[in-house]
């Protein structure tokens, strides 16, 4: 059997050196994780320990600062959760590496068959052609990259770091927000956050020379005031307890994983004000049947908001969408709690918005019109180009009893015809897309949010538009 060569790099107490590795993969174990045979091979040198065995088949030589920087990657055995593999990497003298640092590996004929943390809380490896066999991956070559991410309170194999520390950059000038924003709605996912960045960059460029153009302060980046990561990491729900219903508030993820992932956020967006608000997902039942918006109010309230305080958010998205009772007193409890809501959350520097559309409760704008949230958005009455028309109604009726600085208006995305399919967009045209976003400047909508077509696909995003949300800024 073929089994690869793996240049390597251990670092010791006195010595940085280079291992050529052979490891021999048996089977798959999971999805994610494979189970290999590794022996050690007794080499006698000063200080050498590695936390997990290896198949150490030569020590080369002890590897110069050139050298080592010519290794892109270097990969530290044992066993970690996602901060003990950031502190793996820190005890080296560098970071965690991330899916581009895979690719500069591969593209300099690093291999390895093994998963590792990476800085976007996923894993990957990578896999040279010449040694593409169905043990490893199944016979893919690349950079494999794990197609969910991991929480951060999960223990998982080794970790991935770059081999020299990330040279330090001067502070980003802080970009001048523009007064209309464009405000995005992306995955839990912290791989999102890299995605959107580097579609946001695009705005630096002219669209018609493609050129850099950074002489307008009025570009997408600045116009990006808020995030809403989705969906359901919050989630007021309910479950039988005996003899009684409990309404309490269920995590998709841990509070952990969404203080990291705001954390991030801000790191990357630190040259915009940028604030992070996920989404709320409410049931019926919880809501209504079992005393979440009544009775229990002000205890899923506390709940809600003290969750939300512990992971660093700057406020939350209440979406509820009742398929029964649409009935105006029901739109009046749930108005009554989302004030409610918003007190306590004003009282913790925190906000809160809620979405509505044209169909059962959500349809009650004028109900709405007395909730003191500071974001109201609009969901499937304009989130498709299929009838411009219909959209352009929707928001006059919805602007006959909410204020324009209030107002979100929400558009569904289009994706590169690059994109592999199937592919989920919203039907719109540059012409129908230009017509409506003319209507909003003509009516003074000052604020859009962008839904996406396809979760995994941010990076995707069709040319067009991307250049109709900049002329509506820049308008």
């Amino acid at each position: 059997m073929h089994l690869p060569k793996v240049w390597d790099l251990i670092c010791t107490e006195n010595h940085t050196v280079a291992i050529q590795t052979t490891t021999e993969i048996n089977n798959v174990s999971d999805s994610r994780n494979f189970t290999a045979t590794e022996q050690v091979i007794n080499k006698t040198w000063p200080n050498l320990t590695t936390t997990k065995p290896g198949l150490v088949t030569k020590v080369i030589t002890e590897v110069t600062t050139e050298a080592v920087k010519k290794v892109p990657i270097v990969y530290v055995p044992g066993r970690f959760t996602f901060t003990q593999a950031q502190e793996a990497c820190e005890k080296m003298g560098t970071t965690i590496a991330f899916k581009d640092d895979l690719q500069h590996a591969y593209e300099a004929g690093y291999e390895r068959c093994i998963w590792g943390w990476l800085g976007d809380l996923h894993q990957g490896f990578v896999i040279q052609k010449s040694g593409a066999r169905m043990g490893c991956g199944r016979g893919a070559w690349g950079v494999i990259y794990s197609k969910s991410y991991i929480d951060v309170n999960s223990v998982e194999k080794g970790v991935y770091c770059k081999t020299t520390p990330d040279k330090p950059t001067p502070e980003p000038a802080a970009l001048e927000m523009t007064q209309k924003s464009v405000n995005w709605w992306v995955r839990l996912d912290p791989a999102d956050i890299y995605n959107l960045r580097s579609l946001l960059d695009f705005s630096w460029q002219n669209p018609v020379t493609k050129q850099p153009d950074d002489t307008s302060p009025s570009n997408l980046l600045g116009s990006v005031h808020a995030v809403y990561p989705c969906c359901n990491f919050f989630n007021i729900t309910w479950q039988a307890d005996g003899k009684e219903n409990r309404t309490y508030v269920a995590l998709k993820r841990s509070l952990e994983s969404m203080k990291y992932l705001a954390a991030e956020y801000r790191r990357q967006f630190s040259d915009v004000q940028i604030s992070i608000l996920p989404h709320v997902a409410a049931s019926y039942e919880a809501m209504m049947l079992y005393g979440a918006a009544t009775t229990n109010r002000s205890q899923i309230i506390d709940d809600l908001v003290e969750k939300a305080a512990t992971a660093g958010l700057d406020g939350v998205i209440i979406d509820y969408e009742p398929p029964k009772e649409y009935t105006r007193e029901h739109a009046m409890v749930y108005r009554d709690f989302m004030n409610d809501l918003d007190i306590k959350m004003k009282t913790n520097n925190m906000e809160v918005g809620m979405m509505v559309s044209g169909w059962g409760i959500l349809k009650f704008y004028d109900i709405y019109s007395t909730v003191k949230c500071r974001m109201i958005g609009s969901m499937a009455s304009t989130y498709s180009g299929r009838d411009v028309q219909r959209n352009i109604n929707n928001v006059d009726e919805m602007l006959l009893h909410i204020a324009t600085q209030r107002l979100q208006v929400g558009i569904g995305s289009m994706h590169d015809e690059e994109m592999a399919k199937p592919r989920r967009d919203f039907d719109w045209t540059p012409n129908e897309l230009n017509q409506f976003l003319q209507h909003l400047t003509k009516v003074d909508v000052q604020h859009l949010h962008i839904f996406p077509g396809n979760w995994e696909a941010i990076k995707w995003t069709e040319d067009f538009f991307m250049n109709s949300l900049l002329e509506f800024v820049r308008t």
